[in-house]
């Protein structure tokens, strides 16, 4: 149960493509967080709402615009 996971602040592993994969910077009320999404997030603007799949929903701020060590920012909203 992933609630069990973030009670005990255990870190969750979720596997994207090594290849093909979107860097994130989600930024939390605890700090940013840091990881890869799948490429299909790029298909999103700034201001569109999301859902990452165990984590919750959140907000593009800065899309990623595919260029190599570029990221996405985007807000989390809740769970």
């Amino acid at each position: 149960d992933i609630n069990v996971v973030r009670e005990e602040g255990v870190s969750v592993v979720h596997w994207v493509p090594a290849e093909d994969n979107v860097a994130v910077r989600m930024r939390t009320l605890e700090g940013d967080v840091g990881g890869y999404a799948e490429a299909g997030l790029r298909e999103y603007d700034a201001g569109e709402m999301v859902q990452f799949e165990r984590v919750g929903f959140v907000r593009i701020d800065e899309p990623s615009d595919a260029g190599e060590g570029d990221e996405t920012v985007v807000y989390f909203a809740h769970s």
